[in-house]
């Protein structure tokens, strides 16, 4: 066996073997909301049974011992959060819950490092290969990790906080991307989207103020750099939601998506539950608000408009409620918990009333039952406006909760064909290369086994006024305007005869077609030939998914003269290529020769794809011919680097065997392909304007130095390390749009119109009522000064006399 096929084959074996994998995992979790930890504990219980030694610092201790698994328990410092909130909507209620959330990060903060079982964990130089933290209200987590020299990999259990945006690199548009905290989904109108700006603000200024006092907290205790610098380190976000039903983020390769892994297989129902929905001749309808929300404290107008609606159906319902009901309906059953997942997966649930928090959303997609949202507080509005733009149910606002309009949506989600609808959505959320929780655990493994490298977006370094693209739109407004409207009259006519001949074309052969710009929107899945260890962590849809790999074929043995040259090449050789497009022979003369100057000086063999005899060279140091095959070189251990125009095959296959590179571009993808190839740490790129023997033999030697080559096998083996191999994925997704074709995923950010993409309509709205407010003042102002400055006595002084 090969040198490489021995390194490829020890990667694979490591990625398997958990017992080569047995971490030490601190998991800090000092929010004491239940429903939060009833997401991860199944995680962190998983990771344990799979052989890592996990330690939990929360409020929630196992009730059983469990093997691996520690808890450092902070129950009965707080009180755990349960029927906190009422049910009812406002701004005020919005303000509160912000002011709540943020204030209790502080608070979380100060319980967790003043606890002494906490402390010994510095002060023990206690050792840990990952430390895993929830995404919620505080950063208190990033600066323990940081004392304790740990990755970490940030959880949630709903969709992405308001300020947790910038620090992932996720851009923020109010047009398009759900605000948790606010109804409008992805389809906002411009008030929604107005009401998005001026909480997006506040909200992230409050939690800026946390920031600051976790700051001061930790600096009590140790020493510690900027949180607001530490938080951009995090490695992954397990990210609570799935874009089946939240639709089409544009998120980073950081941000990994595992909704689904709290659920757990149903069990048996109590005997008297069970006995009153089997049966039931019509169907059962659930009802449930949560264990955040107080039913005591719902107005009582609610209560009866809800009884009203429900009392009547011929369906029986089984509602999470502690009292009475008005009327004291016969067809309902009340209790003060119920089993949620349990009953949900029982076939004669036909529909769940719910607050749209998202472990029950996520238990309803799981056994594919339609929804009826009634969205409160916190991730609700955000939830429920992905359940109906989903397909999986409807929505209604308290503020319009009567009996009749319960009622319609009550039957618009009983009727057939909206349930079948609904099945097929659940077959698509299920429809996964990996299950939830396997995923989740392993790009947890991965931060680990990759703990050298950082894939943050550039995003979350860019500047603000890059990030508007203030400073372009200052330069060039005034010039842009102009040449676009005389380049728009051009291209408008060029393009426009263009699209019509494809129209006219497909028109011959399969009649009349819809505009192709419009079918293009229906386009399933893009497999795109990138991976984001090289490329970095660009912000593409869930629709869009990476698969750069799968043409690298296995490699064969060299043959004839080719392999005598490697053979007797002692101290390796250097691969030069330009591709099948751009031709070497044609290079300028004295670029070449500068070249052949550097073989000189430097002691490796060189293989050069040179497509005629016209060069004139050393044999012994330099083999030449007008094909090589490229992925049998790279392969070969003695292929110490490989200079290249940095095609994307070509840099493909350096990467995928580890040979790093000097990038010299010319035109198309090269640019940017050479750019990530430097950024990656894969090589460094030279410009052929640039290129010299000095500076190609500084080139060379850096990349030909051992400790270079030796980080360029590290970024190998991050690349090699993948759920699934490149062509398992991408055949995988060809599948999933062949089975789910009813279904596009389609970002909403390619619905929005220009001027809704830069927030025209938004800003000229604060500008006009910045206008109405302050200008009427000014003007009032500048009246009463110029007043009493027209009303100021004039004093003249007398010239006084000579003498």
């Amino acid at each position: 066996m090969k040198s490489h096929e021995i390194y490829l084959s020890f990667i694979g074996v490591l990625l398997t073997c958990n017992c080569v994998l047995s971490l030490n995992i601190l998991g800090v979790f000092p929010y004491q909301g239940k429903s939060h930890f009833f997401v991860f504990e199944p995680y962190l219980q998983e990771l344990a049974k799979r052989g890592h030694n996990v330690t939990v610092i929360s409020y929630f201790p196992q009730q059983k011992p469990l093997d691996n698994y520690h808890d450092i328990s902070l129950a009965g410092k707080a009180e755990v959060l349960i029927g906190v909130f009422p049910i009812q909507r406002s701004y005020w209620t919005i303000i509160q819950i912000a002011f709540f959330l943020t204030d209790m990060g502080k608070e979380n903060c100060e319980i967790m490092m003043a606890d002494e079982n906490v402390q010994n964990l510095w002060k023990s130089e206690a050792n840990f290969d990952l430390v895993l933290m929830e995404e919620f209200n505080s950063e208190c987590a990033v600066g323990l990790a940081y004392k304790l020299g740990a990755p970490v990999v940030g959880l949630t259990s709903h969709m992405l906080m308001p300020w947790h945006f910038e620090p992932y690199g996720v851009q923020y548009n109010p047009s398009y991307v759900s605000f948790m905290f606010l109804e409008g989904g992805t389809q906002p109108t411009l008030y929604q989207r107005i009401e998005r700006v001026i909480f997006k603000a506040f909200v992230s200024y409050l939690y800026k103020n946390t920031i600051r006092s976790n700051q001061n907290t930790i600096q009590k205790y140790f020493d510690v750099p900027p949180l607001e610098e530490l938080v951009l380190e995090k490695k992954f976000l397990l990210l609570y939601t799935n874009f089946v039903l939240t639709g089409s983020g544009l998120y980073p390769p950081i941000i990994k998506e595992v909704e689904g892994y709290h659920v757990a297989k149903p069990k048996e129902l109590p005997a008297d539950l069970k006995k009153f929905i089997d049966e039931s001749k019509h169907g059962v309808i659930y009802i449930s608000f949560g264990s955040m929300l107080r039913p005591d404290l719902t107005p009582q107008d609610k209560v009866e408009a809800i009884v009203g609606a429900i009392s009547g159906l011929p369906q029986r319902i089984v509602w999470k409620w502690d009292g009475k009901l008005p009327g004291n309906p016969k067809n309902v059953y009340t209790s003060k918990w119920l089993p949620q997942n349990d009953i949900l997966a029982h076939p004669n649930i036909l529909a769940f009333y719910s607050h749209c928090g998202m472990l029950g959303t996520t238990e309803a997609i799981y056994h594919g039952v339609p929804v009826i949202g009634m969205p409160v507080f916190g991730d609700q509005p955000g939830n429920a406006a992905a359940v109906e733009e989903s397909g999986l149910g409807v929505q209604i606002q308290i503020k319009d909760l009567t009996k009749d309009n319960l009622l319609q949506k009550i039957k618009t989600v009983l009727d057939p064909e909206f349930r079948r609808r609904v099945k097929e959505l659940s077959r698509a959320w299920h429809d996964n290369p990996m299950s939830p929780m396997d995923t989740a655990i392993y790009w947890t493994e991965y931060a680990a086994r990759n703990k050298n490298f950082t894939f943050r977006s550039p995003a979350t370094t860019v500047p603000m006024y890059q990030y508007l693209y203030l400073d372009i739109f200052a330069t060039v407004t005034v010039f842009v305007v102009g040449i676009l409207y005389v380049l728009k009259q051009i291209l408008s006519s060029w393009l426009g005869s263009k699209q019509t001949v494809d129209q006219n074309t497909l028109a011959k052969y399969i009649g009349d077609v819809p505009l192709l710009d419009d079918l293009a929107g229906d386009i399933k899945f893009l497999l795109v030939y990138h991976n984001f260890i090289l490329t970095g962590s660009r912000l593409f849809p869930s629709n869009v998914i990476e698969v750069g790999g799968y043409h690298v074929t296995e490699s064969k043995p060299l043959t004839g003269a080719l392999k005598k040259f490697f053979d007797e090449a002692e101290h390796g050789i250097v691969y030069i290529s330009f591709g099948s497009v751009v031709q070497a022979s044609s290079m300028p003369a004295d670029k070449v020769q500068e070249i052949l100057e550097v073989m000189k000086q430097l002691p490796q063999r060189f293989v050069w794809k040179w497509e005629d005899q016209t060069l004139v060279y050393d044999k012994n140091k330099l083999h030449t011919a007008s094909w090589l095959p490229q992925v049998d070189i790279l392969a070969h251990p003695k292929t110490l680097a490989f200079v290249s125009h940095a095609g994307n095959g070509g840099t493909t296959e350096a990467i995928h065997y580890g040979v790093p590179m000097v990038a010299m571009p010319v035109l198309g993808d090269q640019p940017a392909n050479a750019a990530a190839i430097e950024e990656s740490g894969l090589g460094i790129q030279l410009q052929i304007r640039n290129l010299t023997k000095d500076n190609l033999l500084i080139a060379l030697k850096k990349v030909l130095d051992p400790k270079f080559r030796q980080q360029v096998k590290k970024v190998s083996a991050a690349w090699h390390d993948r759920p699934m191999p490149p062509l398992d994925t991408a055949v995988f997704w060809t599948e999933f749009a062949a089975k789910h074709s009813n279904f596009t995923f389609r970002t909403a950010a390619a619905d929005v119109p220009f001027y809704q993409h830069l927030n025209l309509d938004i800003v000229i709205v604060f500008i006009a009522m910045f206008s109405l407010i302050f200008v009427p003042y000014w003007k009032i102002l500048f009246a009463i000064c110029g007043r009493s400055i027209k009303e100021r006595p004039v004093v003249t002084r007398k010239k006084a006399k000579r003498a």
